[in-house]
């Protein structure tokens, strides 16, 4: 609350409350004192539920693939939406997120991340805040893809109709096996 010790006016003296970081309703009571005479407010506050889900999720870092991830801020009693309100989505790490200020809704939102293409496995973190509540990160893990193309080189009677068989294979950086979206080329 502020100010703490309020000085004479002619006016009114303005005070200010300032409601704390809660996930439950919840009351304080502010109180005024001068000389012999006091004077008190009751001030209610709504508790806030702010949840990023889920925790963590691992995609192929191929440059299309998402998470979707599932983003909810409303009151806690009752659950209704919390009217004009609108988070902030951060990214921590390579990829994108979008939308990066979702606004409030009566049902969740959803929030998709959206990996690199890579050759390197790596991770990146989605982090939504609105005001002075942080919903807990999710953590994205993107698995790194190769690519090799065999044979590397060929010859080829440019005659129109003669062909060489390619194979294109698409391997995880990490693992042995082949990504899902590994094929043959003619």
């Amino acid at each position: 609350m502020s100010p703490g010790s309020a000085a004479s006016s002619a006016s009114g003296i303005s005070v200010t409350y300032t409601a704390p970081v809660s996930t439950a309703d919840g009351t304080t009571t502010v109180t005024a004192t001068y000389k012999g005479f006091t004077t008190t407010s009751t001030m209610t506050y709504k508790g806030i539920t702010f949840t990023l889900s889920p925790s963590t999720a691992t995609v192929d870092a191929d440059g299309q693939s998402t998470a979707a991830l599932t983003l909810t801020f409303r009151y806690t009693n009752g659950g209704a939406a919390i009217s004009g309100a609108n988070a902030t989505v951060a990214l921590t790490g390579s990829g994108s997120v979008s939308p990066a200020s979702p606004a409030s809704s009566a049902s969740t939102i959803a929030v998709t991340y959206t990996a690199p293409a890579s050759t390197t496995d790596g991770t990146a973190t989605v982090t939504a805040s609105y005001k002075g509540l942080t919903a807990v990160s999710s953590t994205i893990s993107y698995k790194g893809i190769t690519l090799t193309l065999s044979p590397s080189s060929a010859t080829v009677d440019a005659d129109g109709q003669s062909t060489s068989i390619l194979t294109l294979t698409a391997k995880y950086t990490t693992a042995a096996r082949r990504c899902r979206r590994a094929r043959r080329l003619q």
